[in-house]
């Protein structure tokens, strides 16, 4: 799962949504890190939730879908979809309306209670910037979110062809993701 739907597991709390947040920039040990006990408990989650969906069944039947030598891809793939997903399933998998949702986790990022690592600072500010949150609720933009983080990689390539062939699924997705979100949730109980 991407950044929406991590944002999401914290939620209501918007300490445990920070750790949420940071768990992709926080490294090492979470015990080592200069964090409050409810944020570095969201770290913990995110960690817990990442090892979690990349061995479920929705993420391995992803990464099937997509042609041998892309297989390795499919993690990041499936995890932005997710939140496109998330993004189409919102107001039945939460208790928020979704544009109310988005307004609180600006306001998190841009005005965190904890000092953000560098990293996630910069992140931070052009998901506010550039209104990134948003793009990964719209499924037109997810093409260019994807060949945008593929041109990042160590070998440079588009991915929003694999992100075509999932869509292909798109049904059997929506109903699996309907059930592995709560799923997640309650993970976390």
């Amino acid at each position: 799962m991407n950044t929406l739907a991590h944002l999401a597991l914290g939620h209501p709390d918007p300490q445990l949504m920070l750790g949420q947040y940071l768990g992709d920039h926080v490294k090492g040990p979470v015990e080592d890190a200069p964090y409050s006990a409810k944020v570095l408990q969201g770290i913990r989650d995110h960690r817990r939730i990442d090892a979690v969906s990349d061995q479920h069944e929705i993420t391995r039947y992803a990464k099937s879908l997509l042609p041998k030598e892309h297989r390795r891809m499919g993690g990041i793939v499936m995890d932005v979809y997710a939140d496109a997903l998330l993004a189409d399933l919102w107001n039945e998998l939460m208790d928020i309306p979704l544009h109310d949702f988005l307004e609180d986790a600006k306001q998190l990022l841009l005005h965190p209670r904890e000092p953000l690592p560098p990293s996630a600072q910069r992140y931070a500010d052009r998901l506010v910037s550039y209104g990134l949150l948003e793009a990964y609720t719209d499924a037109e933009e997810l093409p260019n979110i994807l060949d945008r983080m593929g041109s990042h990689l160590r070998r440079p390539m588009r991915l929003s062809p694999l992100l075509a062939i999932l869509r292909t699924k798109e049904e059997a997705f929506l109903t699996h993701f309907a059930s592995f979100f709560p799923e997640m949730k309650d993970l976390l109980q």
